[in-house]
């Protein structure tokens, strides 16, 4: 893992816009050493079930994500990664629901 760089942490990973098939996410950096790219792990369900539906990875350059494709009336939970070379770091997670179909 990352022991020369200590713990980059992200403690602003919010969501911007959430619709009822889309998330928005975004963040800032963190400040000590800014990751190449990053990571996003994304795990939803819907509300009414128990079972994962979805499990995607995204790699993204800027701080910012959007997450598609996403049923109405889904839990979704982000965990962000970031990537510095060879060494990927966890900086966040951050769980969000999307609105109804209407």
């Amino acid at each position: 893992m990352l022991s020369l760089l200590g713990e980059p942490l992200v403690d602003d990973l919010m969501t911007s816009d959430m619709m009822s098939t889309t998330i928005t996410l975004s963040w800032n950096p963190p400040t000590a050493v800014v990751p190449i790219s990053y990571y996003i792990n994304r795990r939803c369900r819907r509300i009414c079930e128990s079972s994962f539906s979805s499990t995607q990875n995204f790699t993204t350059v800027l701080p910012t994500h959007y997450s598609v494709s996403i049923l109405p009336y889904s839990q979704c939970f982000f965990d962000l990664f970031g990537v510095y070379g060879n060494d990927i770091a966890f900086l966040a997670n951050y769980s969000a629901n999307t609105l109804s179909s209407g």
